[in-house]
C-alpha cells in the first residue's frame, strides 16, 4: 500500500487534527483547525459524510502533495438536520444549539414548510424560533400572525409556550423590535 492511500489506522496518531465542518460542497467539506486556518478536505470512502457542524479529525496530505485534507472520521453528534423529498433524505448540519425559522409577512409563508421545518427540529431535539418578517406591513403583518395563533397557543406542560414566536422588520434602523403587540415583542 503506498504512504499516499494509508488509513488512519495505518497513520501515527498525532497526524490526525481535530477541526469543524464549516463547509460543505459536494464531495468535499471546508474545515476549520483550532488556530482559525481552514483547508479543504475530501471524505475517505463513500460512507463518511460530514455535514457543517460536525467535529472530525483529519490527515494532512503529506508534505508536497498540496494544501488539502482528508476526513478520517466524524465524531459522535449531538443531533442532525436533514431534509426530505419523495426520494431521498439528505443530512445538511449537525451539532445545532437552536433553529431559527424565519418566514414573510408577504409573500404569504406556507404552513406546510413551516409544519415540517418544526417536526424536523423536533426529531432533533432541537429548540426553534419563528420569526415573521416585514411588520412594517401591517395588514399582511395582521394576517400572517393570525395564521401563527395555533403555533403561539401550544403550551409545554407547565404552561410555558412550547415555540418561541416573534414578530420583527429587519428593514427597520432597530431591527428587531416591532410595534405590532407586545406579545410578539422578543423576551430576553
Amino acid at each position: 500500500m503506498s504512504r499516499k492511500h494509508r488509513s488512519a489506522a495505518a497513520q501515527p496518531a498525532a497526524a490526525l487534527e481535530s477541526g469543524l465542518v464549516v463547509g460543505s460542497h459536494g464531495r468535499h467539506c471546508v474545515v476549520e483547525s483550532a488556530d482559525g486556518s481552514r483547508r479543504i478536505c475530501h471524505p475517505r470512502g463513500k460512507k463518511n459524510q460530514a455535514v457543517v457542524g460536525d467535529r472530525v479529525l483529519w490527515l494532512p496530505a503529506p508534505p508536497g502533495q498540496g494544501e488539502e485534507g482528508s476526513i478520517e472520521q466524524v465524531q459522535p453528534r449531538r443531533n442532525l438536520l436533514y431534509r426530505q423529498d419523495e426520494i431521498r433524505t439528505k443530512s445538511f448540519a449537525a451539532n445545532i444549539d437552536q433553529v431559527l425559522i424565519l418566514i414573510a409577512a408577504e409573500p404569504v409563508f406556507s404552513e406546510s414548510q413551516l409544519a415540517r421545518a418544526l417536526i424536523a427540529a423536533h426529531e432533533a431535539g432541537i429548540p426553534p424560533i419563528v420569526a415573521l418578517n416585514k411588520s412594517d406591513l401591517t395588514g399582511p403583518f395582521a394576517q400572517a400572525w393570525e395564521r401563527l395563533a395555533p403555533y403561539r397557543a401550544i403550551t409545554d406542560a407547565d404552561g410555558q409556550p412550547h415555540y418561541r414566536v416573534l414578530g420583527l422588520n429587519l428593514a427597520a434602523p432597530d431591527a428587531g423590535r416591532t410595534s405590532c403587540c407586545k406579545s410578539c415583542w422578543p423576551t430576553r
